[in-house]
C-alpha cells in the first residue's frame, strides 16, 4: 500500500514538474520572440518586437501590444537581442507594405506650425518714389522689418520638409515713411541634408496687402540658413534672406521745370536675418 502511494506522489510531482517546464519554456520563447532593444538618446530602453524599419523611422511593438514610433535621429543604439519569430516572405511583405501605408497616413496628418522673424535693410530702385516723393532720380534705401507664421505639413514624404500657407506682417521704412503689408503666401522650407543639423532652403511667393495709401502686389523670398532638429517636430532655423514685395510708387519727372508725377509698378527690395521656431 505505501509503495502505491508512493508511486502516485512521485507521479503527481512528475506532472506538475512537467508543467512548469512547459510554462518556463513558453514564457522564454515568447520573450525570445519579442526581445528587440532600442535605446534612445533620452537614456529610455524600449523593449519588444521591431515591426517596421527605414531610414527615417523605427515602428516597435512591446509586450502588451502597444505599438511604438521613434525616428532613428532619437536612437542611440538597437540590438536584437533575441528574434526566433519567423514569417513567410509573403507573410513580411505584407507586413511590411501594411506599416508603410499607415506610416504614409500619419505622415499626410501631422500638422506643423511655424513662427518667424526677420529685419535688415532694404533697397528702393533708382527711378521710383515713395508715393508723394518727389526724389526719385537715385537709389534709396531704409530699414526692413517683420514677422510670419506658418502652417502646413512639417514631414512631407518623410524627409521633414515643410510646404504649406503663411501669412504676416512685414514693413519698409524710409526717409520717416512706412509702407506697410500682409504678405500671404505659399511656402516651402527644404532641408539639403538628413540629420540634426542641416543646411535649408526657404522658398516663398504669393500676394502682399497693401495697408493705408499703399497698393500691394506679387511678392517672393528666398532664405538660406542653418537648421537643428531638436524633436520629432521641433526645429530652429537661423540664416539670411531676400526679398521683394511689390507696391505702386510715383514716378516725378521735371520738364521745362514742371513736375510731372506718373503712377508705376515697382519693387521693394529687403534683406537681412532671418530666425524661424518649427513645432
Amino acid at each position: 500500500m505505501n509503495n502505491r502511494k508512493n508511486n502516485v506522489k512521485q507521479y503527481r510531482c512528475t506532472r506538475i514538474g512537467l508543467a512548469v517546464m512547459v510554462f518556463l519554456m513558453f514564457m522564454g520563447g515568447t520573450h525570445a520572440a519579442w526581445a528587440d532593444v532600442i535605446r534612445l538618446k533620452s537614456g529610455k530602453t524600449v523593449e519588444g518586437t521591431i515591426l517596421f524599419q527605414n531610414e527615417e523611422v523605427v515602428v516597435i511593438r512591446d509586450a502588451n501590444g502597444s505599438r511604438y514610433q521613434y525616428p532613428k535621429s532619437d536612437i542611440l543604439e538597437e540590438n536584437d537581442v533575441q528574434n526566433d519569430t519567423v514569417d513567410t516572405p509573403s507573410q513580411s511583405q505584407e507586413a511590411t507594405q501594411d506599416m508603410e501605408q499607415k506610416l504614409a497616413a500619419e505622415t499626410g496628418r501631422k500638422v506643423s506650425m511655424g513662427v518667424s522673424v526677420f529685419g535688415g535693410g532694404m533697397v528702393l530702385p533708382a527711378g521710383s518714389a515713395v508715393v508723394g516723393d518727389a526724389d526719385g532720380s537715385r537709389t534709396q534705401g531704409g530699414g526692413h522689418a517683420g514677422a510670419e507664421v506658418m502652417v502646413g505639413t512639417g514631414n512631407l514624404l518623410g524627409h521633414r520638409i515643410f510646404l504649406g500657407g503663411s501669412v504676416g506682417f512685414q514693413s519698409y521704412m524710409m526717409k520717416g515713411k512706412n509702407m506697410a503689408f500682409i504678405p500671404v503666401k505659399v511656402r516651402a522650407e527644404v532641408p539639403l541634408m538628413r540629420g540634426n543639423h542641416v543646411p535649408m532652403l526657404g522658398l516663398g511667393a504669393g500676394y502682399g496687402i497693401g495697408l493705408r495709401s499703399v497698393t500691394g502686389g506679387f511678392c517672393a523670398d528666398v532664405e538660406f540658413g542653418w537648421r537643428y532638429n531638436f524633436s520629432r517636430k521641433g526645429a530652429f532655423f537661423l540664416g539670411g534672406f531676400a526679398d521683394l514685395q511689390g507696391c505702386k510708387t510715383s514716378i516725378t519727372e521735371t520738364v521745362e521745370g514742371k513736375d510731372y508725377t506718373a503712377q508705376a509698378h515697382r519693387y521693394l527690395c529687403g534683406f537681412g536675418t532671418k530666425i524661424a521656431l518649427f513645432f
